[in-house]
Parts: structure tokens; sequence; C-alpha cells
């Protein structure tokens, strides 16, 4: 059974991706067809193949925690993705639902000002290019552990963590005047 399992995964190793299970794969090969020739030849040999199935073994393990370790990390990307606005950057509303929130962090809705009519004037285009200033401003002016959440098409929500509210009004000020002077069009919110 070994010699039929050996010619097997001799034709497997050249169809796999793995280096590493390839090289266990050819040792426990490298055993069974050893052990044929002392089986064959009646050699006063010890069985190799004992420590073959181990290394087939080892190399089964390896792959399978490798595999996994990148299938992890594929659904944590993919995940982060799906939070995170292509567009603007900002996170999608989506992450509203994942992340905890206190008594001192302060909420600001922004909504942009004639922004259809901006879509409408001078295309889409200018008009993206507006909401990616309008998140890039704004993330100038808060903490990295804040958070800017894109709840729409114009519609934004900024969660300023354990702060006043006077401090986050006047972070609004500030950042307005900032995104008006960003554009030639003067863009507000």
């Amino acid at each position: 059974m070994l010699f039929f399992n050996a010619f097997y995964i001799t034709y497997r190793i050249f169809h796999t991706y793995s280096k590493v299970l390839a090289g266990f794969s050819l040792f426990f090969v490298l055993t069974v067809i050893f052990d044929a020739f002392v089986l064959l030849l009646r050699v006063k040999f010890k069985m190799l193949s004992s420590f073959g199935v181990a290394s087939l073994f080892l190399g089964f393990s390896y792959n399978l925690v490798t595999e996994y370790r990148e299938m992890m990390v594929r659904a944590t990307v993919s995940h982060m993705k799906s939070l995170i606005d292509p567009l603007s950057g900002a996170y999608n509303r989506g992450v509203l639902v994942e992340t905890t929130f206190d008594e001192k962090d302060c909420f600001v809705y922004l909504d942009l000002n004639s922004f259809k009519q901006i879509n409408d004037t001078y295309g889409h285009e200018v008009g993206d290019k507006i909401l990616v200033l309008l998140v890039n401003t704004i993330r100038l002016k808060i903490k990295q552990d804040d958070v800017v959440v894109r709840m729409g098409g114009d519609e934004f929500l900024v969660v300023v963590r354990n702060c006043y509210p006077v401090v986050v009004k006047k972070l609004s000020t500030t950042s307005l005047v900032e995104f008006q002077n960003s554009h030639e069009l003067k863009p507000t919110f």
C-alpha cells in the first residue's frame, strides 16, 4: 500500500505549489523506494518508511497551517476592504456596528451643501475630488483613533473620541474654513 501511495504522491508532487510539501513528500517517496529495494534484495537494512510517513505528516501539517494562515490574512483583508469606502477612504457605515463608543465621544454629522449641483454642473469626477478633499481635510484635524464614516453619497459622520463638544465645535469650524479654501468651487458642509 505504501508503494502505491508513493507513486501517487510522486505524481502529485509535480502539481503542488508548496516546495516544503514537495520536499517532505519526496523524502517519503525515497524511503518507500528504499524499503522496496530492501525487501526485493533481502538486504539487512532497517526499514525507513516509518520516517517517511512521519515526514509526510510534518509536510501536510506545515502546509495546513500555512494555508490556514494565508486564508485568515485574506479574510481579514477582505473584511477591512468591506468596511472602507474605496473612493473617499473613509469607513462605510457598517463599521458602526463593530465599533464601541463611549459617553465622552462626540458625533458630528456632515452633509455637503449643493453637492448634487456640483456633480450635475462640473461632473462626477469633480464631485469625487471634493469628497476626497473633505475626508482628507477632516483626517488632518482629528486624532488617529477618531473615525470618519461615509454614511451616504455626501453625508459623513465624524466620531471624535474622548473630547468636549466645545473643542469639536472649534474643530468643525476650522475644518470648514480649510475645506472651503482647498478647492476653487469653495464647497461647504
